[in-house]
């Protein structure tokens, strides 16, 4: 087995194609044959999702030479992020001379060796990417997914229909994609109030054996189908799906200047309340004028129902206190110096609280004002207590106190004053015959002191006279 590069060109779309791959899978699979570039992206069973790029070899690697036991086809295993490293370091360091060796490390194994030149520098960078060589027979396993869809449609534009996606994934978890060959693409997002559609016009590309009232409906993952979009990235110059009911969703990605071409394969679900029986496809653009009145008459409905269900609704007051108590006790719990993230502190009022169904949007009115009225410290994405908050509590409670035990010592000196004038005059007689007692004693013990330096002088006189 040999693979040599003696130039790698285009680093820069390579990257971009990396930066795409990498939200899908960790790894990828290199294929390279003497004419073709291939990759491809295999997810688990669980996921479900295929990407399949193939490419002229020349696009990317110039004067290469590769050679294999099997047909003279390489594969190797990648770690998308670390190629995607590799890559670009290739593109910050200018390295319009990049060469290309598979190598074998007596710590690492198999390693592909990247000689970066710099530009206006005669010094050169190696990078190693440990790689896992592909047996004959995962080759042979690696095997792109082919079927004849009934419907296909050409995508508006990739780079708009993120931007509509971005929303709609805020929704709801499944996205239902309806087409036809006609040229109607409609999305749909359904929650327990409504639905929320999306329609486009487009074009239908020429297919043979295209049927003309061919319809398709089917149900993804939302999130799945962002990370497809996610490639407008790329640039490129068309955008098929195909669509096939029970089977999967396919999208094409078509690039003329590198005769390439990119397409994604992703996985449906099934049991949609969506995927009913619809109107005949002769008026599907009129399908719309009478769906809305369905969802909104089901939105109405639910309404009411839970309108009528609010009696039970009564749990939600007593089982908390205030939201501002509850954030702060869950600050106070975390102890944490640089404050508690919004979702340690909703993780903590979830597991001690009994919260109601729109707790969150209350939750965030409560937290902005109390950022607002200097009640809690925002850091960065954290929020913590100022030291105010902690000794305002201590000092407002005595004072309290105070003023109570104020007010309940006043009220039986008016009683007394009002019952008798007398009793008040002998208060005040008390009062200011104890006053002069006071300053009586320490008289008396001034002149006790004076006499006792006096002893001494009579002894100096009985002296004198004994002389």
């Amino acid at each position: 087995m040999k693979l040599s590069v003696s130039k790698i060109e285009n680093a820069k779309k390579l990257s971009k194609l990396c930066s795409v791959l990498s939200k899908i899978s960790n790894e990828l699979n290199l294929i390279l044959t003497p004419d073709l570039l291939k990759i491809v992206v295999k997810t688990d069973i669980s996921d479900g999702t295929e990407v399949w790029y193939e490419s002229p070899i020349e696009f990317f690697f110039d004067k290469r030479e590769v050679q294999s036991v099997y047909n003279n086809i390489i594969g190797l295993q990648i770690s998308t992020s670390e190629f995607k490293q590799v890559l670009n370091s290739i593109l910050s360091m200018g390295g319009q001379e990049t060469s290309l060796r598979l190598r074998r490390d007596q710590k690492l194994g198999v390693i592909l060796k990247f000689d970066i030149k710099q530009q206006a520098r005669t010094q050169v960078i190696t990078q190693d990417l440990s790689v896992t060589v592909l047996n004959k027979t995962t080759l042979e396993e690696l095997q792109e997914p082919m079927f004849s869809a009934p419907v296909s449609i050409m995508l508006p534009p990739l780079k708009h229909l993120m931007g509509v996606m971005d929303r709609l994934k805020n929704i709801s978890d499944d996205l239902v994609i309806e087409a036809n060959n006609s040229g109607h693409l409609k999305f749909t997002v359904e929650t327990h109030f409504g639905k929320v559609t999306t329609m486009y016009h487009t074009a239908n590309p020429p297919t043979p054996n295209m049927e003309v009232n061919g319809k398709a409906i089917v149900k993804v993952d939302i999130r799945k189908f962002v990370k497809v979009i996610a490639s407008h990235q790329l640039d490129a110059d068309q955008a098929v799906m195909v669509l096939k009911e029970g089977y999967s969703v396919a999208f094409f990605l078509v690039f003329k200047t590198q005769r390439a071409s990119l397409a994604f394969y992703l996985p449906i679900k099934l049991n949609n309340s969506l995927l009913q029986p619809q109107p005949s496809t002769n008026k599907f653009p009129k399908q719309p004028n009478n769906q809305p009145t369905n969802s909104l008459s089901t939105m109405s409905t639910k309404k009411s129902t839970s309108s009528t269900k609010k009696a039970p609704a009564a749990k939600k007051t007593p089982s908390h206190p205030p939201y501002f108590d509850m954030i702060s006790a869950a600050i106070a719990h975390y102890k944490d110096r640089t404050g508690s993230s919004i979702h340690a502190i909703k993780k903590y009022m979830e597991e001690n609280y009994t919260l109601g169904d729109n707790w969150e949007t209350h939750f965030k009115v409560q937290l902005k004002r109390a950022k607002e009225d200097g009640k809690l410290v925002q850091v960065k994405a954290s929020y913590k207590l100022p030291p105010k908050t902690a000794a305002a509590p201590a000092t407002k409670k005595p004072a309290a106190k105070k003023g109570a035990k104020k007010a309940a010592a006043a009220s039986p000196a008016t009683d007394a004053a009002a019952s008798t004038d007398s009793d008040a005059e002998k208060k005040a007689a008390t009062k200011k015959a104890a006053a002069p007692k006071k300053p009586a004693a320490p008289k008396k013990t001034a002149p006790a002191k004076k006499a006792a330096p006096k002893k001494p002088a009579a002894k100096k006189n009985a002296k004198k006279a004994a002389k």
